[in-house]
């Protein structure tokens, strides 16, 4: 299983730069969601493979509304939210 920051150079490495990372806790004290706002669209088996690999419990990806409350994100950043449910936290 990998910990919030091997998912983090995953993401980098596998689907290049994304515009930010949201983190935040979960109900469990040693898990975190991870979101990563990007470009990519994957197909369903792309995220399932992805979730094995990672060994969280799921990955989903949901479309970007315009902002979030700090600023408006790059036009090339607006597409996809890949959520990363239930990552080791180490």
């Amino acid at each position: 299983m990998l910990n919030t920051t091997q998912v983090k150079q995953l993401v980098k490495q596998r689907f290049g730069n994304y515009a930010k990372c949201y983190v935040n806790k979960c109900k469990y004290n040693n898990k975190r969601n991870l979101a990563f706002v990007m470009q990519t669209n994957l197909t369903d088996a792309e995220l399932k493979a992805l979730a094995t690999e990672v060994g969280c419990t799921s990955v989903k990806q949901t479309k970007t509304q315009y902002d979030y409350g700090y600023k408006q994100l790059s036009n090339a950043y607006k597409n996809f939210y890949l959520r990363f449910v239930h990552v080791n936290f180490n």
